[in-house]
């Protein structure tokens, strides 16, 4: 399973999919972002939430989680992996499950070719 870290990342991030802890930093955003889009309602949802978030991106919180301080420097931000949470423009436009579908096929198919091959050396 791959996890890109937030801060290597370009572009908007995509807002299709959520996992929201319940901690004061994530409800201040959620507050922040909800009161922005009722004020304009020209305001496209995703770019709002990207202005607010990018007020401070970095540093990470450490060097193994791949998490970043993001916000308010106090909110932990990740990017879920698209493997498990594919959106539909990675799903659909960019084929994105022929590559899951070969990759965790070969991840189940190699040990089952493996236990195949050890029986039949044993057994010839």
């Amino acid at each position: 399973m791959i996890f890109l870290s937030p801060l290597i990342v370009s572009g908007a991030y995509n807002i299709g999919i959520f996992h929201w802890r319940p901690t004061e930093s994530a409800k201040k955003l959620a507050k922040q972002w909800k009161e922005m889009l009722l004020a304009d309602d020209k305001i496209w949802d995703q770019n709002g939430f990207n202005d607010i978030l990018h007020k401070q991106l970095g540093p990470s919180v450490d060097d193994e989680s791949r998490l970043v301080y993001a916000f308010d420097g106090k909110l932990k931000m990740g990017i879920l992996p698209a493997s498990i949470f594919c959106s539909g423009h990675t799903y659909f436009v960019q084929v994105g499950f022929v590559q899951l579908t070969i990759f965790n096929c070969l991840k189940y198919l190699i040990p089952i070719f493996y236990v195949l091959y050890r029986c039949f050396l044993l057994h010839n």
